[in-house]
């Protein structure tokens, strides 16, 4: 037999500048005169022709496409790769280094040898080719941020995403009590463009609606990467940092952050609360949901909203046994700051309308409004704005402080004038003063502080709404301060968040939110990863009042498992809670609980149970509870979505409705796991990762420890970086089928040359021929196809549709 080894050292030949001849003699072959290395002789020798590859300039990954390979000089020479001028707009280079570019190959081909460092080479067997451009002659120098050039509109496509609950409840002496709520968002993609329609119905936020299903929102918007913005036409939310907001159906063109590097982006709020039961939880805006599902008892953290969501938000938590808490969530950003020289801003036309599409007695208010931020300087900032209409008007201007380590400050002051229905004017002035700050080194905490005082006579344009919609004056704004803070004591092993809320109105009763939580890890004698926490909320509003001390201790159990035992007091109730939780590898956890409440009726006995499965498919949620001689009830959530492009379609995860996704093609392989097994490709070979960060770098990988023994996959990782609800599409190199040694000879006998190249089908290299024709195959099916090549010889190896191993043993490859 031959030397495998000093075949494996031919394989990783380090590069030198010349050709290297090879002393045949040395191997342990039998048949030394058909031997052909000519393939090794040249490093990374590449025939002319047509290849599909990616492009990888500085790391950042332009999706596969054809590449022509030609020769520049003597054919004895590699061909070289062809870089068209389209691709050339893609890499992000300045127009001045743009300039010094030459082109070859009847002006075909850029030739970087002017722009000194610019190096090239060919990686393809790794499946692309590798571009090291030095920052000097780029556009941009954000390691952390991919430019606009490498943005991705994707596929043409249709979605469909939707969320939807059952609930189904029996109280002492009622009926039973059945409940349907859905919603979700039917979309289309053509081009740069997105159409969404979100829909809804059944009980939405506690509002019995007449009308089973409604279109809550229709709307179209597309990416406008040269200036940094998006353009959305229908309905809309007035998505101002100054000014409230409110619906309206229109025209909007506002910068979005997300399109700036990480350091210049606001963050996406969350939702903390605490939840007495198993328990449901809808984040609603204007009466449109956002985000609804099932909770088990305890705190809860709520981190899937998007970094869009600006304005006040409003939380329904509603309990098994019936009670309810709502609260408002107020999305408080950073200070309105902008990078020196730099311009942000938001422009909307329109009239203003109801949820849905009701009737709007009031006719709606045609307005306009626009607000901005220049950055004057490093450390300042200008912001203003205005909202303009035949009966109101809202000026605001203000000021932006960078103070470098000790955070950042901004002040505004915002002068309303409105016109009410009975003639009565009002005019005032509100003032806001925002402080934050970011510590980087200290676990990346953010503080947050607002202070905002309106005069009696001040309106927001919501108010003015309602003002006009009820004929007549309504509760309007007085103060709101907000305090809202985390730190994370690593040493100690604990961390604790606080969240003050207060807001008092002119003619109604004031609302207060006070969240307070500490959480502690330490290790008791032999058990490890102990965790414990205390956690204390308070709600004053128009619909609920209360109180709540909460304690939870958890021991784990391994594997996942843990107990834990909670207790806590809900204004003049105590409760007690044993809980065991079990959370598995494959996307499932489960509790169980048992517990008592004393009341001032007595004390009565619950059982709960939760179970949640995270599918590739779709994610599941049920939730039973019983408390003897008061309730019992259950609850189901399935949230899914379907994507369909004309490369395929896949039902899939997705938690952001309408939101960004990328559609993996496993090249007709079913069952293969990426991510971790959160999505897997279908019969088809299809698979969606759903919920994509917009405009940053996204990963997918195949989990290589999932295949099946008779599945390989050559390049295991792709990346895609997509602009906002785009349906992105990569293709993994994933191949099936049978894995053999064989022999292969040609039609007179002679076995294949020593060194001979096989390429499959896809031209994705298959092995090379050792002693007596032997080679080693992988991804062999019926109607397989294999293309021998040495020197200047080829020939094709088929496999029949009907195969044994045994007549596998021995293929004839036919030359042509």
């Amino acid at each position: 037999m031959f030397n495998r080894k000093l075949l494996g050292a031919i394989l990783f030949i380090p590069t030198i500048c010349c050709a290297v001849e090879f002393n045949v003699g040395v191997l342990d072959a039998v048949d030394r005169e058909n031997i052909d290395l000519s393939v090794f002789s040249k490093v990374g020798y590449v025939l002319p022709g047509r290849y599909i590859l990616g492009i990888k300039s500085n790391n950042f990954l332009i999706p596969e496409l054809p590449v022509m390979f030609h020769y520049r000089g003597l054919a004895e020479e590699s061909a070289e790769a062809c870089i068209t001028p389209d691709v050339l707009a893609k890499l992000g280079l300045k127009d001045e280094s743009i300039k010094l570019i030459s082109y070859w190959h009847n002006g075909e081909c850029a030739d970087f040898s002017e722009l000194k460092g610019v190096g090239l080479r060919n990686a393809i067997n790794e499946g692309y080719i590798a571009l090291g451009i030095p920052l000097a002659y780029m556009e941009y120098a954000d390691v952390d941020w991919v430019p606009p050039a490498f943005w991705d509109d994707g596929l043409p496509s249709l979605m469909l995403d939707y969320s939807a609950t059952a609930y189904e409840s029996r109280f002492k002496n009622k009926p039973i009590e059945r409940k349907l709520s859905m919603y979700g968002t039917l979309g289309a993609n053509l081009g740069a463009w997105r159409f969404r329609g979100d829909f809804q119905g059944g009980n939405q936020g506690g509002v019995e609606t007449d009308e089973r299903f409604n279109w809550s929102r229709i709307y179209a918007y597309r990416a406008l990467p040269s200036i940094n913005s998006t353009l959305i036409i229908g309905d809309n939310y007035l998505g101002s940092d100054l000014f409230d907001s409110f619906r309206y159906s229109g025209i909007a063109l506002s910068s979005d952050d997300r399109m700036l590097p990480p350091a210049l982006q606001g963050y996406a709020p969350e939702i903390r609360g605490v939840a007495k039961t198993n328990a449901k939880v809808t984040i609603s805006q204007n009466a449109n949901i956002l985000y609804e599902t099932i909770v088990p008892a305890g705190p809860f953290n709520i981190q899937e909203l998007g970094r869009g969501v600006r304005g006040q938000l409003e939380v329904r938590v509603l309990e098994q046994d019936g009670s309810i808490q709502t609260f408002s969530v107020d999305t408080a950003t950073i200070p309105y700051l902008t990078r020196p020289g730099s311009l942000r801003y938001k422009a909307a036309l329109g009239k203003s309308s109801n949820s849905g599409y009701k009737s709007d007695k009031s006719g709606g208010i045609l307005f306009g409004s626009g607000d901005f931020s220049w950055g004057v300087s490093n450390s300042w900032s200008l912001f203003g704005g205005s909202i303009f209409s035949e009966k109101y008007n809202a000026f605001a201007l203000g000021l932006g402080r960078d103070l470098y380590q000790f955070g950042a400050l901004s002040l505004h002051v915002t002068r309303s004038a409105a016109n009410l229905a009975n003639d009565n004017d009002r005019q005032g002035y509100s003032y806001r003063l925002n402080y934050s700050k970011r510590f980087d080194d200290i676990d990346g905490d953010i503080a947050f502080l607002g202070y905002r005082f309106s005069q009696h006579e001040y309106m927001s344009m919501n108010e003015f709404i309602e003002a006009n919609k009820a004929q007549g004056n309504i509760g309007n704004s007085k103060s709101m301060y907000t305090v809202t803070g985390s730190k994370s004591f690593s040493s100690f092993k604990t961390s604790v968040y606080a969240s003050y809320t207060h807001q008092d109105y002119w003619n109604i009763l004031p609302e207060e939110r006070i969240q307070l939580s500490i959480n502690k890890i330490f290790d008791s004698g032999f058990i490890k990863g102990m965790s414990a926490s205390l956690s204390f909320s308070k709600n004053v509003n128009k619909n609920s009042n209360g109180n709540m001390l909460s304690m939870n201790l958890s021991i784990p159990m391994g594997q996942g498992a843990s107990a834990n035992y909670s207790a806590s007091r809900n204004n003049d109730v105590n409760s007690h809670d044993v809980t065991y939780s079990n959370y598995q590898n494959d996307g499932s956890n489960w509790q169980i609980s048992a517990g008592v409440r004393d009341k001032e009726s007595g004390s009565a006995e619950s059982v709960r149970g939760y179970y949640a499965h995270e599918g590739a498919m779709a994610s599941t949620t049920l939730s039973v509870g019983h408390e003897s001689g008061e309730y019992w009830s259950a609850a189901a959530t399935v949230r899914s979505a379907i994507t369909i492009t004309a490369e395929g379609a896949a039902l899939h995860q997705q938690s952001v409705n309408g939101g960004t996704r990328l559609m993996l093609d496993t090249a007709g392989v079913g069952g293969v796991a990426v991510n971790g097994g959160r999505s897997q490709s279908n019969y088809w070979g299809k698979a969606v990762v759903g919920d994509v960060n917009s405009y940053a770098r996204t990963s997918a990988a195949v989990d290589v420890n999932q295949l099946a023994d008779d599945v390989e996959v050559s390049s295991p990782v792709v990346d895609a970086t997509l602009t906002e609800g785009a349906v992105g599409y990569r293709k993994l190199s994933v191949q099936q089928g049978m894995k053999l040694m064989t022999t292969l000879t040609l039609p007179d006998g002679r076995y294949l040359p020593f060194g001979a190249q096989i390429v499959d089908a896809k031209g994705r290299m298959a092995g090379l021929v050792s002693d007596s024709g032997m080679a080693y195959l992988s991804g062999i099916n019926s109607d397989s196809e294999f293309t021998a090549t040495w020197s200047d010889s080829k020939c094709r190896v088929y496999i029949a549709e009907k195969y044994t191993r045994q007549s596998l043993a021995t293929l004839t490859c036919v030359p042509y």
